[in-house]
C-alpha cells in the first residue's frame, strides 16, 4: 500500500527485496501516490504464521515475507473442525 500511498516502498521491503523491487522515477512516484479513489483489501487465511529469519541467498517473492506457514498447530493438529 506504501507505493499508492507514499509513491515508495516501505524501507523493510526495500531492505528484504533489494534490486528485484521495480524503481520508480520521481515522476512515476507523483504519478501513483495518492493516484486511487478506492481501495477495497481483503485478505483470508487459514494458516498458522510464525516469524523466521529470512534467507541471505535462494531469494524470491515466496520468502520476502519471512515467514513459515502451516496449515497445523504446534500438536501437529490440522486447523479446523476434525
Amino acid at each position: 500500500m506504501e507505493p499508492l500511498t507514499r509513491g515508495r516502498y516501505p524501507p523493510e521491503m526495500v531492505k528484504h527485496v533489494g534490486d528485484r523491487l521495480p524503481e520508480f522515477s520521481p515522476k512515476d512516484s507523483k504519478l501513483v501516490q495518492s493516484s486511487y479513489d478506492f481501495i477495497g483489501l481483503n485478505y483470508y487465511t487459514a494458516s498458522y504464521a510464525r516469524d523466521v529469519k529470512c534467507p541471505s541467498g535462494n531469494v524470491s517473492y515466496l520468502t520476502d515475507p519471512c515467514v513459515d506457514t502451516s496449515k497445523k498447530n504446534s500438536d501437529g493438529e490440522y486447523i479446523g473442525k476434525k
